[in-house]
């Protein structure tokens, strides 16, 4: 049997190119699944680093979440201590309001009386000197500071005749040197005949000796501890 060298030729061709064929199909399935690797891996790659961003914006939120709530209690620190300010002043405000409220139509409060621009007030109870001295400070006053005759003549007719009464000078501080609770040095005096004389004991505080109504009153050096009434000045 002879065979046909063209038809020898067509086969080889033939199978050549189905060979070809085959090899370019290969070719392209392989680039094919290469490419959706790719793809694939670069999906991925990006979806790392989707999670990765929201991971840091979540983290950064917090940070900032905790600054700004300790910002805020900061804040509500310093809103609460002016707040407890503007109660403790509005306190001492209404106390204020209650004390003018009280004063009678002399400017002076309730059971004070006036004599020129000042307020005198006439204690019932007895104390001795640094306490009668606290008690006219807790009512914003001081013991009396006599700095004229017409003041002593006023000052003698507060309380009945024969009754002693602390005022404000003292020698406490400089034996013989009397000064006044105000810090003012004594210059005119009303003493009793022979004082003051530190009779027997240490007498660094003056008390007031009440004589008729109409007279001046005199000064007697005492122990400050012993008990009088007491005048407050304001």
């Amino acid at each position: 049997m002879e065979i046909n060298i063209n038809d020898y030729e067509k086969v080889v061709k033939q199978l050549r190119e189905r060979k070809r064929t085959r090899k370019t199909r290969r070719t392209a399935n392989s680039g094919r699944r290469i490419y959706a690797l790719v793809v694939m891996t670069v999906g991925l790659l990006c979806v790392l680093q989707a999670t990765l961003n929201i991971s840091l914006r979540l983290f950064s939120s917090e940070r900032d979440l905790t600054a700004e709530r300790d910002q805020l209690q900061r804040e509500r620190d310093q809103l609460e201590t002016g707040f407890n300010n503007l109660v403790a002043e509005r306190d001492h405000l209404m106390k204020e309001i209650e004390r003018l409220n009280e004063t009678n139509s002399e400017g002076c409060p309730h059971e004070w009386r006036k004599f020129g621009c000042h307020c005198y007030y006439a204690s019932t109870g007895k104390k001795p000197w640094e306490e009668s001295r606290r008690d006219c400070l807790a009512r914003a006053a001081y013991l009396v500071v006599i700095d004229s005759r017409e003041e002593q003549t006023f000052i003698n007719g507060l309380y009945a005749s024969g009754l002693h009464v602390w005022i404000g000078l003292t020698d406490r501080d400089s034996e013989g040197n009397w000064t006044w609770v105000d810090g003012t040095p004594l210059t005119t005096a009303y003493w009793q005949k022979g004082q003051p004389n530190s009779y027997k004991t240490e007498q660094d505080c003056v008390e007031f000796f009440h004589r008729a109504l109409g007279q001046l009153g005199e000064w007697n050096d005492e122990a400050c501890s012993a008990e009088n009434q007491r005048i407050c000045e304001k």
